[in-house]
C-alpha cells in the first residue's frame, strides 16, 4: 500500500464475496476504500473488480494483528466494516476497533441474529447476510414495484432524488420549531418522511405539520442535492 490514504474512508476487513460486495457498493457511492485481507488472491479480485484508482487502497495483511488498524488509519476513517465469515472473528476485529476509537461506527457481519447481542456493547450495527437477503427476496414477490423503489432512492447514484437521514443540530433556525411554523417542505423542496427525537431510536414516520423538529434529533428526507443541501441549512447549526 503505497498510495497516501485519503481521510474519511471506510475501512472493509474481509474480501471474501460479502466482502467484495460491500467494496463495490461502497466505490460506486464514490466512497474511498481501505480493504484488508490476509490473502493476496481476494485482494486480486478486489483490484480486478474496479478501475485502480486514489479512491481504492489495499492491504494484504492480519487482520487479528492489533497494529493493522493504526497502518489502516482508523484514527482518519469514516468508519469500519468487518466481513469475515465467523462471528466471532468480527467480534475480535470490532474489539480492537472500539478500543482504538471509541465513536467511529462500526458494523458487522454475523452468522445467525443470535450473534447480535455479543456486539452490543461496543455499539456494532449488525447485519446477518441470509437474513436480508432472504427478505428482500420475499419482498420482491410481494411488492416487487415497492422492493425496486425502496432500492433506488437509497443506492442509486443516477436518480436525482435522494433518501437522507438529516440530524437536526441544537442552535439551528428550525430547532425546536413545528414543521408546520417553518414549513420544510416549501422551504427546501424535500419531502420529509420521518423525524426521530434524540441521537438514537425509532423515527416516527408520515409525521404530521404539528411535530416539531428536535434539537439532537434527526429527519429522513427525500430531495435532490441542491434541496438536501436547503434542508440543511435550516436544521443546522449557524454561528
Amino acid at each position: 500500500m503505497s498510495r497516501q490514504l485519503p481521510h474519511d474512508h471506510v475501512i472493509v476487513v474481509g474480501c471474501g464475496d460479502i466482502g467484495r460486495q460491500v467494496i463495490a457498493e461502497l466505490r460506486r457511492l464514490h466512497t474511498p476504500v481501505l480493504a484488508v485481507d490476509h490473502d493476496p488472491d481476494h485482494l486480486a479480485l478486489v483490484r480486478a473488480a474496479g478501475p485502480d484508482d486514489h479512491e481504492l487502497h489495499l492491504l494484504e495483511d492480519d487482520a487479528f494483528d492489533p497494529a493493522v488498524l493504526t497502518r489502516a488509519k482508523l484514527d482518519k476513517a469514516r468508519g469500519l466494516v468487518s466481513t469475515l465469515q465467523a462471528t466471532r472473528d468480527n467480534l475480535f476485529v470490532c474489539v480492537m476497533a472500539r478500543h482504538a476509537n471509541a465513536d467511529i461506527p462500526l458494523v458487522a457481519r454475523v452468522a445467525v441474529a443470535a450473534d447480535a447481542p455479543k456486539f452490543r456493547a461496543l455499539r456494532v450495527t449488525t447485519v446477518e447476510p441470509a437474513h436480508l437477503g432472504g427478505t428482500h427476496l420475499a419482498r420482491l414477490m410481494i411488492h416487487p414495484e415497492l422492493a425496486r423503489f425502496a432500492t433506488a432512492v437509497i443506492a442509486s447514484t443516477d436518480r436525482p432524488e435522494l433518501l437522507r437521514v438529516i440530524p437536526i443540530q441544537r442552535g439551528a433556525p428550525a430547532a425546536g420549531r413545528r414543521l408546520a411554523d417553518v414549513d420544510v417542505q416549501l422551504a427546501s423542496g424535500c419531502v420529509i418522511l420521518g423525524v426521530r427525537n434524540g441521537p438514537r431510536g425509532p423515527f416516527r414516520y408520515n409525521p404530521p405539520a404539528t411535530t416539531r423538529l428536535p434539537a439532537g434529533g434527526a429527519l429522513v428526507a427525500l430531495g435532490s442535492e441542491d434541496q438536501l443541501s436547503r434542508l440543511v441549512a435550516l436544521v443546522a447549526y449557524r454561528r
